[in-house]
């Protein structure tokens, strides 16, 4: 019974965005993006910066596109021409952030839910998250504390980021690639097989042979490498992860821990 009450139940109270929390999912969209894409240039977003700037340093589209996808992120119905004129290259994003948070752009809010008469903060904050995923358009409905978070980011990635980072700017980790994992794996694997290789060379060839060693573990090492990574590549797939979170449960307990993520 208790489950069948926790399964329909949804987080029903909303907040303005202010301009600071505009700022931190900002910065949170900037953190994110740089940790996926290798070539993101690299900013400290503040108020002072200039809309110029981040567009650039985040390789965001142009005005009118942008407008498009604010009023798609921030659920509001501001006119193409309207965000022409916030979006100029000059202004900062202290304006942007102002005029975002002016909108009425909201988020669900993180409070206790009563069970069995008793008020239960973490509950509080799984509806909530479950809920903001659910706003985003990602397929939680009926999800418990125990479902796993791996295959929602492998199929909806930046929009749960978002998500849980409109819910509680700031506090959600960047997530990490498990092919990179496997792909340091890899170079070290091919450095090692490389070094080892030069060792026995020199114990069994001549001293005069030695640019040929030089040539011989170059071309040996980059054989090796590229079998690791290609064989990396056919039998793993780049699934992000958040290290330490397994669960829907596990995410929602962290957007409770206040401290500020990495």
């Amino acid at each position: 019974m208790t489950w069948q009450i926790m399964k329909n139940s949804s987080c029903t109270i909303q907040e303005n965005l202010s301009p600071s929390d505009v700022l931190a999912f900002w910065r949170d969209w900037y953190r994110f993006s740089a940790a996926i894409d290798s070539e993101c240039e690299d900013i400290d977003l503040s108020f002072q910066t200039r809309i110029e700037d981040w567009q650039w340093s985040c390789d965001l589209a142009e005005a009118k596109q942008l407008g498009k996808a604010l009023n798609a992120l921030f659920n509001l119905s501001v006119s193409t021409e309207v965000w022409s004129e916030v979006l100029q290259p000059n202004s900062t994003l202290e304006s942007l952030c102002q005029f975002v948070s002016a909108q009425g752009a909201k988020r669900r809010v993180i409070a206790p839910f009563k069970i069995a008469g008793i008020e239960c903060l973490p509950a509080g904050a799984f509806f909530a998250l479950r809920t903001a995923l659910l706003d985003a358009g990602i397929p939680v409905a009926g999800a418990k504390p125990s479902t796993p978070l791996d295959p929602l980011l492998h199929e909806h990635l930046g929009a749960v980021l978002l998500a849980a980072s409109k819910l509680a700017p700031g506090l959600v980790p960047v997530p990490v690639s498990r092919f990179e994992k496997l792909f340091a794996s890899a170079f070290i694997t091919a450095l090692f097989s490389c070094v080892g290789l030069t060792v026995m060379m020199y114990l069994v060839l001549p001293v005069n042979f030695v640019s040929q060693i030089v040539i011989s573990e170059f071309i040996y090492f980059m054989v090796v490498f590229a079998l690791c990574k290609n064989w990396i590549a056919r039998n793993f797939d780049s699934d992000y992860h958040i290290e330490g979170v397994r669960t829907l449960g596990d995410f929602a307990r962290l957007l409770l821990s206040g401290a500020p993520a990495s």
